[in-house]
């Protein structure tokens, strides 16, 4: 491949010319910590081309060996972020002529739903991930919101080894933005496999903020900001310099109350200019909804109306997100928002209206007026808050961005005209190394609760439930109903969702116990996913949540095409052929190699794992495993032992029955490393630390009430003997449950020194490498079978 400068690639990509700091960016040895330049100056761009000119072009071959393989883009907000991903696309396909490698860069948008498991499959492969930090960073600690506890595990493993994290707009990133640090920190304390580093991005960013008690802040020549020379580009002078008036409205929530969005609705017409594009941002999502109300209310039909905000499913955020691309109508365009709009979005009006908030998110909000300085004057108007109306922010916040507003009364605020302030952030919530020890364990505890992470993700205030809509008959939800997807989940306040639970009952699946499990508010807990009857109500596609049990959602159907028992078992044993377990297993050995060849990985290490690709099914020639393969009525055409199956889903006699426990214990009888034994043993992320009976859990019909059992395997339960391919079989086994027993030679004394000698991120990258593999053979035998 010729040899392609940085300037030429962002041409390619964008069609205009990179500002100086963007080449500084993509062209020094070592990536800054920190990216520290005004809204509307292409951070985005920068980022992103910079990640791929650095991993492909860079003249150095060292930096293109380290630069990590997976990009990972985190925003504070989920309401844009499709809209970045289409950015990130459209720049992307135009360098596909350039390079064909480009056009391999996977892009995925991580928005919680079963069916986003395709990014996982691919760990050797150049990907990009787009997210919110809810999303991003419950998986970077282990409890991945709105996934399946068992893909945990697998998403740990990813995004803590070989990638680059980017958080844009930090500023907003509440108690995530300490974790975002730490993180970092015990990435390189722990070990990984793949290089890994950070960026953090925002025009309102302090130095002090980065201290941590695991880092201790940054250098001067760690962040990297705009130059005189940057200063002498026209295009972003004019940026720099655009103005816009800032005066503050005579309507005040305070003053009229209840008649507060009536009359904002009144001042944003009297105001706005047909043909334009006029921004009103308030604090709360109620206020925006009726300000949204009234505007439908007065507005002449000709002008174009979108509430954005948070709480909207995925499918009609998506649709108002479109909306924001379309032409401007003669009558003009007013969107109402949030917060939503201070990170990703790529607007710009001509009039600007804003409530008062702290000064870093009035910043923000200001970049999206005359952003580009087209206009040779725009104006900003902004709306007073007493104490009593400063949620979610604090009252001390709002007393300090108003001395500043008012000492900027009549004055532009374009960026360069805007005072140096130093902003203080205060970390609330600091995980610790002790912290991500635990959280490595994905085990319930003994009442089936979790470690609660929310409090490392966001401030309070700001915790979600992810909420669903169906329709069925009768009290209880059909065991058969599709698994949610990402369209048709809304996120809602923990405590809203509370509220709204005092009227009726929500339903969560129980991987454990394989049913749905009624919920209420005081059960419910960040990350979790509730499906709600669409007669209780709650939302509509015009306003998103309103909590009205009045407003009745259409119900989109799930579209991920498992039930939730599927996706609890294994249903890819049932993927519509005949195979036999040497078969499979030479499959997802060979799968194995094709992913590691290319990995930063000890050979000896990828000894171990071909060991345990080899071996990772061999549970399967348990009896209770082969007596349900057969049991489907047609008989297999051979005697061997049968790894899958062309029946529909079936249950097993022995209920809770893990046939990969099965396969560790007879690897362990065979006298194999410790480390090959637990990757066995997880690669379907269910039985990893510990082994433990299961809440019910009995002991076939015969058997003296002490025998061992767990996960469906009881203590002298035959082991059939086995081919497992490639020259390695074993002979019939009587399984052997004494390492249940605590103390010295346990299963979990022996998994916790495998954990700290490896340490839990290359460990679950260990993991997360053994089920890729197992997927994509699965995935190729059933195709290959039809």
């Amino acid at each position: 491949m010729q040899r392609v400068g940085f300037k030429d690639f962002f041409m390619s990509a964008t069609g205009n010319t990179p500002f100086p700091y963007q080449q500084r960016f993509a062209n020094d040895v070592m990536l800054p910590k920190v990216l520290h330049v005004p809204t509307g100056a292409g951070k985005t761009a920068g980022m992103i081309l910079a990640w791929v000119w650095r991993r492909f072009y860079h003249p150095e071959k060292d930096v293109q060996i380290n630069t990590p393989r997976r990009l990972i883009y985190c925003l504070p907000m989920r309401v844009l972020v499709e809209q970045t991903r289409d950015n990130i696309r459209s720049m992307l396909a135009r360098l596909t002529e350039l390079d064909p490698r480009v056009a391999d860069i996977s892009i995925t948008v991580l928005m919680g739903g079963e069916s986003e498991t395709d990014w996982m499959l691919s760990p050797e492969k150049e990907q990009i991930i787009i997210g919110t930090q809810d999303m991003l960073l419950s998986a970077a600690l282990n409890r991945g919101y709105a996934m399946s506890r068992f893909r945990w595990p697998h998403a740990f493993g990813l995004l803590n080894n070989d990638c680059l994290w980017c958080f844009d707009e930090v500023q907003l990133m509440g108690s995530g933005f300490a974790t975002s640090i730490q993180l970092e920190a015990f990435r390189h304390l722990f070990g990984t496999f793949g290089a890994v580093d950070s960026v953090w991005m925002s025009a309102t960013l302090e130095k002090q903020w980065f201290y941590t008690p695991d880092v201790n802040g940054l250098a001067d020549d760690q962040i990297l900001g705009l130059s005189d020379e940057d200063m002498g580009a026209e295009v972003l002078i004019r940026r720099m310099i655009a103005q816009k008036t800032l005066r503050q409205a005579s309507e005040s929530l305070s003053d009229l109350k209840n008649k507060y969005p009536e009359a904002v609705a009144k001042r944003v017409l009297e105001q706005h200019i047909p043909g334009k594009l006029t921004l009103v941002i308030v604090n709360q999502v109620e206020r925006a909804q009726k300000i949204y109300r009234e505007l439908k209310k007065h507005a002449d039909d000709s002008v174009d109306l979108i509430l954005m905000h948070s709480r909207f499913r995925s499918a009609d955020r998506l649709a108002l997100n479109q909306s924001l691309t379309k032409p401007i109508s003669e009558g003009g365009r007013i969107i109402v928002s949030t917060q939503v709009v201070e990170a990703g979005v790529d607007i710009s009006a001509a009039v600007l209206f804003t409530e008062l908030a702290p000064w870093p998110s009035l910043v923000q909000r200001f970049g999206r007026c005359n952003r580009y300085g087209e206009s040779e004057q725009a104006d900003i108007f902004w709306f007073d808050l007493e104490e009593k109306d400063a949620l979610p922010y604090s009252s001390a916040e709002i007393d300090e961005s108003r001395k500043t507003m008012l000492d900027l009364e009549g004055k532009s605020v374009s960026p360069k005209n805007l005072p140096p302030k130093d902003t203080p952030m205060i970390h609330k919530h600091i995980i610790r190394r002790k912290d991500i020890i635990e959280l490595f364990d994905t085990s319930p505890d003994l009442s089936g609760n979790d470690i609660d992470v929310s409090r490392f993700i966001r401030d309070g205030e700001d915790l979600d439930v992810r909420v669903y809509w169906r329709n069925w008959e009768g009290e209880r939800p059909d065991l058969e109903m599709p698994a949610p997807s990402r369209d048709e989940m809304c996120s809602v306040q923990v405590w809203t969702a509370k509220e709204f639970l005092k009227q009726g009952l929500g339903w969560r699946w129980d991987h454990l116990g394989d049913k749905w499990q009624r919920v209420q508010g005081r059960d419910l807990r960040p990350g979790m996913v509730i499906m709600l009857h669409a007669e209780q109500g709650g939302y509509s596609s015009d306003l998103g949540w309103t909590s009205n049990s009045d407003d009745l959602p259409v119900v989109i159907d799930g579209v991920s095409g498992l039930n939730q028992d599927e996706i609890a078992a294994d249903h890819m044993t049932y993927n519509g052929v005949w195979l036999t377990l040497p078969q499979h297993s030479d499959n997802v050995v060979a799968e194995l190699d094709s992913i590691t060849k290319t990995l930063q990985i000890e050979q000896g290490v990828v000894k171990e794992l071909s060991i345990a690709a080899r071996w990772h099914d061999a549970g399967k020639a348990h009896q209770v495993f082969q007596e349900t393969m057969l049991s489907g009525g047609e008989l297999p055409p051979t005697k061997d032992i049968i790894a899958k199956s062309p029946a529909t889903h079936q249950r097993h006699s022995q209920r809770y029955f893990r046939h990969e426990l099965a396969s560790a214990l007879a690897y362990m009888n065979c006298g194999g490393s410790d480390l090959v034994a637990y990757l066995v043993a997880a690669h379907h992320g269910k039985v990893r630390l510990s082994i433990r009976s299961l809440p019910n859990e009995k002991l076939p019909v015969g058997l003296p009430s002490e025998t061992k059992i767990a996960r469906g395997v009881w203590e002298g339960s035959i082991i059939n003997a086995a081919n497992l391919g490639g020259g390695v079989s074993i002979p019939e086994l009587k399984v052997d449950l004494s390492m249940m027993e605590m103390g010295e030679g346990s299963w979990l004394e022996k998994t916790l020194a495998v954990r700290d000698k490896h340490g839990p991120f290359r460990l679950s990258f260990l993991e997360a490498l053994i089920r890729s593999a197992d997927i994509r053979a699965s995935i190729k035998e059933g195709k290959e079978g039809k």
